[in-house]
């Protein structure tokens, strides 16, 4: 078969024009049109002639140890902090253009519940959620939860999340030796949670969120510890929910 060389030229041409005309109208899009922020899961495709995309990240947070109830004053234990979640900073990734990568975003653990009614231990928080961009980038285990209260002993700050693939680990919460619960570890992104008081009838709850200066947000932080009580352990605090940026 003969080939009309005249015309495939004129295909390609077209092809190649199209393919760079769509190329030029991705990257002459402002910086601030050329990222997708996700705080739930959801699907990013990759824009047209993109092959490395920027990947920040963060796991969820651990939540904060429930506050004990206490025989005496001289003997009682509000609940440790959260661990914080592990991060990656624009992370390079090689990818295709028109593909699909399913977002994964790792929820903040829940607190622990604080004892009421009789004297006991508070409960364990939960751990924080993985954060993934599709296969490619995982911030794993999110990180586990601050200890309970315990009667007549110190509970156990949480550990901070660590990543095998690297990025960065998350701050240890604090363990209490007092009735007063203790703040959740920090993340890349903000400080962990407050312990809540202690001392009196009822532990207050711990928090999310930090009162502490510098405050950016929650994203992955722990939450704070429980406080004890005579008559209620205060609920630790959640930890922070994940997030992906995706920049190009």
């Amino acid at each position: 078969m003969k080939i009309n060389w005249k015309i495939f030229f004129i295909c390609f041409f077209i092809y190649f024009l199209a393919d760079k005309q769509s190329l030029e109208a991705t990257l002459s899009l402002p910086p601030s049109s050329r990222k997708q922020f996700f705080t739930s899961n959801g699907t990013f495709i990759v824009p047209a002639g993109i092959t490395t995309v920027y990947v920040t990240m963060i796991s969820g947070g651990g939540g904060g140890g429930g506050g004990c109830v206490w025989d005496d004053n001289t003997n009682d234990s509000g609940g440790g902090g959260g661990g914080g979640g592990n991060a990656f900073i624009k992370q390079p990734i090689t990818v295709s253009p028109g593909t699909s990568h399913a977002i994964g975003i790792g929820t903040g653990g829940n607190g622990g519940a604080g004892k009421t009614g009789g004297s006991g231990n508070g409960d364990d928080g939960g751990n924080g959620g993985n954060t993934t961009f599709g296969s490619l980038l995982t911030a794993f285990g999110g990180s586990t939860a601050g200890g309970m209260g315990i009667l007549n002993a110190s509970s156990n700050g949480g550990t901070g999340a660590i990543n095998t693939q690297g990025g960065i680990s998350g701050s240890a919460g604090v363990g209490s030796s007092a009735s007063t619960g203790r703040e959740g570890g920090d993340s890349a992104f903000g400080n962990g949670g407050d312990g809540g008081a202690g001392g009196g009838s009822n532990g207050v709850d711990g928090s999310t969120t930090s009162s502490t200066a510098p405050i950016t947000n929650s994203y992955g932080t722990g939450g704070g510890g429980g406080g004890a009580g005579s008559v209620s352990g205060g609920d630790g605090g959640d930890g922070g929910a994940g997030m992906i940026l995706i920049e190009w």
